[in-house]
């Protein structure tokens, strides 16, 4: 009942950060900003929290992505200027998005939370969580931007997790892709076809999915207590369902 619990929030919480990518305000935001390219400010702004990173460290983190595609979109990330340049527009512009779109208390919640739940999280390999969670940590940005930041590290975090969990596995990311969310969404993330058939990998992958949501319980369960987790939870629904 935990797991199912916090799966849940993980999932919503995905959905509203995800939400904010390719948001009309978003993307007019960057434009104003000079950035037009909203794959490459994707790209590019979520791995600029990890540095000045090359295109082999990009293709690392985002696993479930094909090389091919990863590579096709560098070349205008460093026309933009690199990933350090596009993470500042990113994130104003997702902050831009958020406060059009979303009520401001219950962001607040969400990134307070967030930022109990991720604090404490250390020692993990050098990935989007790290960069995400080091810049909402830090300081030099308003209270929005540090509560989308807060929300995107928190995602990332389940998001670093899964990918170490596939690999425990056994699995390569287009065999967990083909498992559990099919040739669509392969298609999607640049993956060639022939796709492989999904059977041989379905139990492994739901063997990956629950240590990904075993992990995510250890860590909510030594951060952050049960009213603390219902707050989380009512905001981030809030948030996604305003008539809520």
């Amino acid at each position: 009942m935990r797991n199912e619990a916090i799966d849940r929030v993980d999932t919503t919480l995905n959905r509203l950060g995800a939400s904010l990518f390719l948001d009309g305000t978003t993307i007019d935001a960057a434009r104003r900003a000079g950035v037009d390219d909203v794959i490459a400010l994707i790209f590019g702004g979520r791995v600029g929290a990890m540095g000045d990173v090359r295109e082999a460290e990009m293709i690392e983190a985002f696993a479930f992505v094909s090389p091919t595609m990863q590579s096709a979109t560098w070349a205008s990330i460093e026309n933009l200027g690199g990933p350090t340049a596009l993470l500042p527009i990113f994130l104003a512009s997702n902050a831009e998005a958020a406060n059009a779109k979303w009520d401001l208390a219950a962001m607040g919640m969400v990134g307070s939370v967030a930022r109990e739940v991720i604090e404490p999280v250390e020692g993990f390999r050098p990935g989007l969580f790290t960069g995400w969670r080091n810049l909402a940590l830090g300081t030099g940005h308003g209270d929005l931007s540090r509560d989308v930041a807060s929300l995107h590290a928190l995602r990332e975090l389940r998001g670093d997790i899964h990918i170490d969990s596939v690999r425990s596995e056994g699995l390569s990311a287009l065999e967990a892709e083909i498992a559990t969310r099919g040739p669509v969404v392969a298609e999607l993330h640049g993956w060639p076809q022939p796709y492989p058939d999904a059977a041989p990998y379905q139990q492994r992958s739901l063997n990956a999915a629950k240590r990904t949501s075993d992990k995510m319980v250890e860590i909510y369960d030594a951060t952050i207590d049960q009213r603390r987790f219902d707050e989380l939870a009512d905001a981030a629904e809030r948030l996604l369902d305003p008539e809520r």
